[in-house]
């Protein structure tokens, strides 16, 4: 079983809980800036969307969203949150390499570094390619990737909180071009240790597997605010672009 098949679970949902609502506006109010004014018939499908953050604010705008992940229990947590905010989504589980769209959402969302986890840059390829299949043609994509030149000079190296009264131990390190987190989780004398392992592509890598699945990226940006990507202090690698 690969990491991502268990780590985004409930543990995780209580780990990053403090990824609230209000931190899903910013990239809306992001997005907001490339999409036309709320449009049921407007189609915005969601790869990888987790617990739904992002897909149920954009539904509030009106439009019609698809959300799909792997995580049964992201996907659970989604569905609650969507029926306690009143709002249509349509979530599914599905592997982001093989996804059963073609020609069928007008814009698409690759958020928080929902990319790079498979073991190599081919598999990176299929989740685009199937990205891609999933567009209509000339639709808007948006990739919100880790920025590594960031990361490499900030990254810290161990840290330990209390969260839910659950001890959360963190430790990271890059490793084969790859930013590797194990999460150690105590809890009432027990124990649970999970991973997380992400390849650090480049702004030029990106660009060329985008390239490579057939989309054109358009713009780069640093962060949601819109500022320009800086190598060692942008934060975030956001690429919007074209399917060609």
């Amino acid at each position: 079983m690969q990491w991502y098949e268990k780590w985004f679970n409930d543990y995780y949902l209580k780990v990053y809980q403090h990824r609230n609502n209000e931190d899903a506006e910013r990239a809306i109010n992001f997005l907001k800036e490339f999409l036309p004014k709320g449009n049921s018939d407007f189609k915005i499908f969601d790869l990888c969307c987790g617990s739904g953050r992002h897909s149920i604010q954009l539904a509030k705008l009106g439009f019609s969203v698809t959300g799909i992940d792997l995580s049964q229990a992201l996907l659970d947590e989604a569905v609650r949150q969507a029926e306690a905010e009143n709002v249509k989504v349509g979530f599914q589980k599905f592997d982001a390499r093989e996804i059963p769209f073609e020609n069928k959402f007008d814009f698409g969302i690759n958020l928080f570094t929902s990319f790079g986890y498979f073991d190599n840059s081919d598999e990176d390829l299929r989740q685009l390619k199937a990205f891609h299949k999933a567009l209509k043609p000339n639709a808007t994509f948006v990739i919100d990737f880790i920025n590594h030149g960031y990361l490499r000079k900030s990254l810290v190296l161990q840290d330990t909180k209390i969260i839910n009264e659950m001890k959360v131990i963190q430790k990271r390190k890059i490793q084969n071009n790859r930013i590797v987190k194990n999460i150690i989780i105590q809890q009432d004398g027990e124990e649970h240790e999970f991973q997380e392992s992400v390849r650090l592509y480049t702004l030029q890598e990106l660009l060329d597997l985008c390239d490579e699945a057939n989309f054109k990226g358009d713009f780069v940006f640093g962060d949601f605010d819109k500022s320009d990507y800086v190598l060692e202090k942008s934060k975030r690698m956001i690429v919007v672009g074209k399917k060609v």
